[in-house]
């Protein structure tokens, strides 16, 4: 059973948000930002170790991939301001785990301004051989930010992770 930490509230920038134009206030609704492009995971290849990351307990980044060890735990990276309602998303990994076991979570939440869920994907990975991970999906009315993580549940294998990116597909 995924027993992840519940997201913790996003920020917004609300200096982005305030109408700094001459000539007065409109009544037009705020155009949606456009999609990001390219990889808006931050260190999702761990290069840069758990910069970035916030770990949930038990996760080490080894011979440059994610590691989460046989006691429960795992690590997530909230993503601010940078979903787009009605776009379409794909989010990709490679995971395995090292010994017969339950398998590691590899996820991402779609999370409106306060930090709410609005839509989660999940795939478990049980292969003891790298495999890919490939979630598509289109993010919701209220979309503002997205969370992507890794989560295992305690057993006798290792979880890793590698290759983490989220991209805006047209």
């Amino acid at each position: 059973m995924l027993r992840a930490p519940t997201s913790t509230a996003l920020t917004t920038n609300t200096a982005a948000a305030a109408d700094k134009t001459t000539g007065g206030a409109s009544d037009a609704p705020a155009a949606a930002p456009a999609p990001t492009t390219g990889n808006i995971v931050a260190n999702g290849d761990f290069a840069g170790g758990m910069a970035g990351w916030q770990d949930w307990g038990n996760a080490a980044v080894i011979g440059g991939a994610l590691n989460v060890g046989t006691a429960a735990g795992g690590a997530g990276q909230n993503i601010n301001g940078k979903a787009t309602p009605g776009a379409k998303y794909q989010f990709t990994a490679t995971a395995n785990i090292t010994a017969a076991a339950e398998g590691v979570f590899v996820g991402v939440k779609v999370l409106n301004s306060a930090g709410a869920v609005l839509l989660e994907q999940v795939k478990v990975v049980s292969s003891l051989t790298p495999a890919a991970v490939s979630i598509a999906f289109t993010a919701p009315q209220g979309a503002a930010g997205f969370q992507v993580y890794v989560w295992k549940n305690q057993n006798a294998a290792l979880g890793v992770v590698d290759n983490m990116a989220l991209v805006s597909v047209a």
